[in-house]
This record gives C-alpha cells, sequence and structure tokens, in this order.
C-alpha cells in the first residue's frame, strides 16, 4: 500500500511538471465489505468533496473521476471503509495523439486563413462555396481542440474503478466460560447424552 502511494504522489508531480509527458492514469481496487451500497455512498460524497465525480454505478462496482492529486489520500480513506483485496495500474503516454491534433489543428486553420484571403476577392458562387468550407473547417478544428480538452482532462481526474465483493459480518466470540466451579468440572456432553437417555425411556 505505500509503494502505490508513493506512486500516486510521483504522477502527480510529473503531470504538472513543465514538459512532462500528458499520461492517462487507471486505477483499480477489489474490495471486501458487507454493506457495499453503504460504502460507494460514502466514497462519492468524499470523492465529490474533493473535485471529483462518480461515472458508473451498479450493484457491486463503481467508476470514479479524481483528481490525480487527491489519490493518495483516497487510498487512505477507501481502506478505512474496506478490505483492499487486490490493486491495479495502467497508464497511457498521450503525447502522440496530442502532437498528431495539433497538427490537423495547424493545417485546418492553414486552410481556414487561405480562404479569408479568397472570399475578398470572390465572384458571388465562388463566395457561397467558400463559406460553406469556411464552416466546415471551423467545426473540424473544434472538434479537434474539443478533443484535446477532454485529453487534458482525462490527465488531470485519473479514473479508478472499485469492484467489491461480500464479506460477511464478524460475529462477536461467545463466551462460554461459568464463573460456577461446580459447572466447570461437569462433563456437559456426558450430562447431555444421560439426560436423552432418560428422556427415552
Amino acid at each position: 500500500m505505500k509503494y502505490l502511494s508513493v506512486l500516486f504522489l510521483i504522477f502527480a508531480h510529473a503531470l504538472f511538471a513543465e514538459g512532462a509527458p500528458v499520461t492517462e492514469q487507471q486505477f483499480s481496487f477489489r474490495i471486501k465489505t458487507g454493506n457495499t451500497d453503504s460504502v460507494f455512498q460514502k466514497i462519492i460524497r468524499e470523492v465529490e468533496a474533493g473535485g471529483g465525480y462518480f461515472t458508473n454505478y451498479d450493484k457491486n462496482s463503481l467508476s470514479l473521476r479524481i483528481p490525480v492529486a487527491a489519490l493518495p489520500a483516497f487510498q487512505t480513506f477507501l481502506g478505512s471503509l474496506a478490505e483492499i483485496e487486490e490493486k491495479g495500474f495502467e497508464s497511457y503516454n498521450r503525447n502522440a495523439e496530442i502532437e498528431r491534433l495539433n497538427i490537423q489543428i495547424a493545417s485546418a486553420q492553414k486552410l481556414l486563413d487561405s480562404y479569408f484571403q479568397l472570399v475578398q476577392k470572390a465572384s458571388f458562387g465562388e463566395l457561397q462555396s467558400a463559406e460553406r468550407e469556411m464552416v466546415t473547417l471551423n467545426a473540424r478544428i473544434d472538434g479537434f481542440r474539443g478533443r484535446l480538452q477532454a485529453i487534458q482532462k482525462r490527465a488531470q481526474l485519473a479514473l479508478v474503478r472499485i469492484d467489491a465483493a461480500y464479506r460477511p459480518p464478524v460475529r462477536p466470540a461467545v463466551n462460554y466460560y461459568s464463573p460456577f466451579p461446580w459447572i466447570q468440572a461437569t462433563d456437559l456432553r456426558s450430562l447431555t447424552e444421560s439426560f436423552l437417555q432418560e428422556e427415552n425411556r
């Protein structure tokens, strides 16, 4: 557990370091609890109070988006609610995807600029055609920028999945000790057998 907490902190620092790779992180936990619904409700309240949110919630699983910097504290909180049986971690570098989107934005913007130059001296027919192309290019640029924002958001909010298994509640131990010495000295099994034999006569 201590190792994973250190890992959380390393990635939280690396995410915001200048020139650091943009990394999407995914964590998974398998827990045991006697009251899954109650535990999930407490988790959701804690995560929402810290700037995160849940994305999926059913009988035995819960998916969340949690700020990377809050992950160490979240793991501690989760361990206080239930027994953590298993943990998993995966990360995905999104720099190549970001670079590709930036190139697509630059290319579309360059083409859009050329249409701006064209419409200044275009005929009426050419103007209509150019305006349609400009609307299409603007929509494409907006789409690329939206995907960039989504990547940045996923890098800041780690995906956490929790799967729960039922753990029966622990019953308190029954104390069969008697303060009466004569009861302690009595063979209760033999006494019970003798009683049953008398009843069957």
